[in-house]
């Protein structure tokens, strides 16, 4: 959104704020962190300087990583036949990947050479030649287990000499500690993890060279010792410092003669113990408010759960139980086909050596059997997700869902905070805005992220209000963006009610990130569901804005590229997905009597359906421009027709709004009162099937 400055509270405005932030910050750091800044490492950690080690011989390695791995060669080999018994569709296009991935591989929809001698290990592509992240995500070497597989399955030795050839051609090319690839001990980490999942794959194969196998060795120690010494406690305690963490911990698990290994195991592990308490809500919520982040820190802890179990090593019962509830949320968002919306940043990272795995659920086998063998996901991380409507409070969302017909119809509504704080690094300024699924898609959604340093207007965009499917006020997103990865205040947002029966869920949120205006405004959210089995279910969205002075407020609402938008009421747009069939009505409260809709149908927007590339959109908008409190009353109907007896009318009078609908021969009324902390709200059809919620 653009940014009105002369709107906010002058002590608000970014250009006072940002110095003031970065002040703030250095004066609370604790000397231990100052020390461990300037130390260039974690409080705790070593000298990056490899101490002498001697790497064990090839017959040595095979013995240890057999039995403190997740897998050995010999395991590995039965592991890989299993898949392919089980999979074998999977399997055969696992090798065509792998057979193309011999001269090219995909990054972000660019194919990229991996011949060695021609690899530019340090550039982005052509088109974007700055962009870090694609370059961190060429580094993570993810595809070389890919390749060990295709050669687990085929016997086909080029695939281990290209894998020996990359790696070679990357240690030379990139020495210990120097240049972009040892920047960021998250990007280490988790290339240790490729290469601790690729090299027992290929410790059978006869091509394996005595020096080369020394030398990725030595380069696995320095790989630990970077971590070890490096550890984001202070630079970056979100994702990054788990899966740093994460590494650590396998890597001296797995590689026992490493320096100090028992002592790094049990660092590692108290970072991980504490991170998964402060970092994830106690009802399975990721509070970096990212679901793709919330599988890439699941990916992690999932590793770290299956070789404790493999080598019979106890991990504090919180990493089990928030495992479990994080596997619980995400299974209950994506359903049984595991179509998980987008919430927050969306740059497709895996913490596991799967590229191109889009699907959500770690019970695919292709997951499942190298994690946790042939019996794959342990019955403690049993969810499935289930049906119902469930409210998870402490995450700060909840999902209105029922079944109509045989489909699945769901409203997710988003009532947390802006993300983890004091960065909010992946979290969109998203505050109580809602997705709609119907059949087999989510029809109104996130349109993604596009763009993190590579494109700031992309990037700014897409995270800010304007991009999700609830109100602006005055041109403004709900905060300002202090740079790439940073919010420069968080956003103040409650439930301040749920209720939930066999006819009715209800939920009414509040936040508060519009109070930084020079005249304050609030925004309250009800989302009311008619279920089914009564007659014509429905979702009610109901709008409050609260405050003073006059403002320009804007709703909007998101669909995928291809979805058909079509105005049949001067207050209803029907909305089609063509692919799916699945269809949706809104109607709105607006009316102005004589003028044309009360909406505007953009075919300008933008949406992200992966990292790095963006296309056109619908986006549905209501506009209006009035003193304070402003009202709205938006009906979701599925599946439902035009109707040309059409008519909702709303009117606000001093603490109350009214609305009334008539269509198809019923009668519907809201009231919403609020007045100071106190809300009423009631809804009531009247015709051939009454009903009647009151709050």
């Amino acid at each position: 959104m653009t940014t009105n400055q002369g709107l906010l509270k002058w002590h608000c405005r970014p250009g006072l704020e940002r110095p003031l932030r970065y002040a703030n910050r250095l004066i609370a750091m604790e000397p231990e962190e100052i020390i461990g800044r300037l130390g260039g490492r974690a409080l705790g950690g070593s000298s990056s300087v490899a101490p002498p080690w001697e790497p064990p011989e090839r017959e040595a390695l095979r013995v240890e990583l057999e039995s403190r791995f997740l897998f050995g060669p010999d395991r590995a080999r039965r592991l890989a036949q299993c898949w392919r018994q089980s999979c074998p569709e999977q399997a055969d296009r696992l090798v065509a990947s792998a057979s193309r991935g011999l001269e090219s591989w995909e990054i972000f929809g660019v194919s990229t050479l991996l011949q060695p001698g021609r690899v530019d290990w340090h550039s982005g592509p052509p088109t974007a030649p700055t962009d870090i992240r694609w370059v961190w995500e060429l580094n993570r070497h993810q595809y070389l287990f890919t390749l060990a597989r295709a050669f687990q399955l085929t016997g086909d030795v080029s695939y281990p000499q290209r894998i020996a050839e990359l790696v070679e051609d990357w240690c030379w090319k990139n020495p210990p500690h120097r240049g972009v690839n040892w920047s960021s001990a998250l990007e280490v980490g988790v290339r240790a993890i490729s290469w601790l999942w690729t090299l027992p794959l290929l410790l059978d194969w006869r091509g394996l060279k005595r020096a080369f196998l020394r030398d990725w060795l030595a380069s696995l120690l320095d790989h630990y010792q970077y971590l070890r010494g490096r550890l984001s406690l202070y630079t970056d305690p979100t994702n990054h410092l788990i899966g740093e963490a994460a590494a650590l911990w396998m890597l001296s698990v797995a590689l026992p003669r490493l320096p100090d290994a028992e002592r790094e195991e049990q660092r590692a592990l108290n970072v991980l113990s504490a991170e998964i308490a402060r970092q994830v809500s106690p009802d399975g919520v990721d509070r970096e408010h990212s679901t793709d982040y919330q599988r890439f820190v699941l990916d992690f802890y999932l590793q770290v759960m299956a070789l404790a179990r493999r080598v019979n090593r106890a991990l504090p019962p919180v990493i089990r139980q928030r495992v479990a509830g994080m596997l619980d949320f995400l299974e209950t968002l994506g359903g049984p086909d595991g179509q998980v919306p987008a919430i927050g940043d969306s740059d497709d990272a895996r913490g596991l050596p799967f590229p191109g795995l889009s699907n959500w659920s770690w019970r695919l086998p292709e997951v499942s059997i190298w994690l946790w063998g042939p019996d794959g996901l342990p019955p403690e991380l049993s969810s499935g997700g289930g049906r119902e409507s469930r409210i998870f409070p402490q995450g700060g969302y909840c999902l209105l869902q029922a079944a109509q017909q045989g489909q699945r119809m769901a409203l997710l509504f988003d009532f947390g905070p802006l993300g983890l704080w004091p960065n909010a690094s992946h979290g969109h300024a998203d505050a109580l805005s809602i997705q709609v699924r119907l059949g087999g898609c989510w029809l109104v959604a996130d349109p993604g992220t596009g763009a993190y340093s590579s494109c700031l207007p992309i990037r700014d965009l897409l995270r800010g209000t304007g991009a999700h499917n609830t109100v602006t006020i005055d041109g403004l997103d709900q905060s300002d963006p202090l740079d790439v990865f940073k919010w420069l205040k968080p956003v103040p947002a409650s439930l301040l009610d749920f209720f939930s029966d066999q006819n009715f869920e209800f939920a009414l949120a509040s936040h508060e990130g519009y109070r930084r205006l020079r005249q304050p405004a609030t925004h309250f959210r009800a989302v009311l569901f008619v279920r089914p089995p009564a007659p014509h279910p429905l979702w009610l969205v109901a709008d409050r804005i609260e405050g003073e002075g006059r403002h320009h407020c804007a709703l909007r609402f998101h669909f995928p590229p291809g979805t058909e938008l079509h105005a049949d009421h001067p207050q209803a747009v029907r909305v089609l997905d063509s692919a799916s069939g699945a269809g949706l009505r809104l109607v709105f409260s607006d009316a102005v009597a004589g003028r044309g809709p009360v909406y505007q149908i953009d075919s300008a927007g933008l949406w992200s359906r992966r990292f790095g590339q963006w296309e056109p959109a619908p986006v549905l908008v209501v506009e209006r421009t009035a003193a304070l409190p402003l009202s709205w009353f938006t009906y979701l109907l599925p599946s439902e027709g035009p109707s040309e007896s059409e008519s909702v009318e709303a009117v606000t009078q001093g603490s109350s709004a009214f609305c009334r609908r008539l269509s198809r021969g019923l009668e519907e009324r809201i009231e919403w009162t609020i007045e100071g902390a106190s809300h009423r709200f009631s809804f009531r059809r009247f015709g051939e099937f009454p009903l009647r919620f009151k709050r």
